[in-house]
């Protein structure tokens, strides 16, 4: 079985950008490791034990921690004030490079990962090579763009683009692209969601990505946006034609049909 990493390990690898940060490591590892939130003894000693420098004022930097929501003050029977990290903390935490890099997930998990949630071909095709080689933001540019090109071709809607774009081929009254037959408040509620959902990939997903210099390492959480862009994918190739297309039907995609899966 791997060893567990040291707490010095774990700060090296992780590269804190303040000592508040520092401080919140420290709480997450001694919380996991014991199960019992900390006290401040307790994490001026871990970084005694360990030859680390000691942050300035724990107990300051403890407050900090509460007041943003990334820890707050707990009573465990005794005396001492003891600290237990959120959920907002512990994402935080989890979020700095390689902070749990014993449970990171190996190459080959993340490909297995990819190859079965990643269905729509076309995704799966212009993001994973970039995806096994690392290059994370732009595999998830490369899906996203597809996503555009694909409401593009099946809408007619050449002239648009993006946000203009989702915001017309899925428009809940004349949509040239259906997802439902739009009868029920149901269905209609649904339309408008994934008009909606369309739209913001473009303006909170692709744009950013497309224009700016944005570096993505986590490999998980660009699996987050492929499958995203997977399921968007698929919807938009299912959506049958309304009554404003101008583009004729996918192949395999007739304009009168059953609902497809959601």
């Amino acid at each position: 079985m791997e060893m567990r990493r040291t707490f010095a390990e774990i700060l090296a690898l992780s590269h804190p950008q303040s000592q508040g940060d520092r401080v919140l490591l420290a709480v997450k590892y001694l919380e996991g490791k014991g199960g019992v939130p900390p006290a401040v003894e307790q994490l001026q000693a871990l970084f005694e034990e360990n030859e680390l420098d000691l942050p300035p004022n724990v107990t300051r930097l403890l407050r900090g921690l509460v007041s943003r929501g990334f820890a707050e003050r707990v009573q465990v029977g005794d005396q001492l004030a003891r600290f237990s990290i959120t959920r907002l903390g512990f994402d935080k935490a989890s979020n700095m490079p390689s902070t749990d890099a014993e449970s990171q997930p190996t190459d080959n998990i993340l490909k297995a990962i990819f190859d079965a949630v990643i269905a729509d071909p076309g995704v799966k095709a212009v993001s994973g090579p970039l995806f096994r080689d690392g290059h994370y933001s732009q595999s998830i540019l490369e899906a996203f763009k597809l996503v555009n090109n694909i409401v593009k071709e099946r809408s007619g809607l050449l002239e648009k683009d993006g946000r203009d774009l989702m915001f017309g081929a899925f428009a809940t009254d004349r949509g040239p692209l259906r997802l439902n037959p739009g009868i029920s408040v149901s269905e209609r509620d649904e339309q408008e969601g994934f008009m909606q959902i369309y739209a913001g990939a473009m303006l909170g997903v692709r744009n950013p990505k497309a224009h700016d210099n944005i570096v993505q390492k986590d490999p998980v959480r660009t699996l987050q946006y492929l499958a995203l862009a997977s399921l968007l994918a698929a919807r938009a190739k299912e959506a049958t034609s309304g009554p404003d297309s101008t583009a004729p039907p996918a192949s395999g995609h007739p304009r009168a049909r059953a609902p497809a899966a959601r």
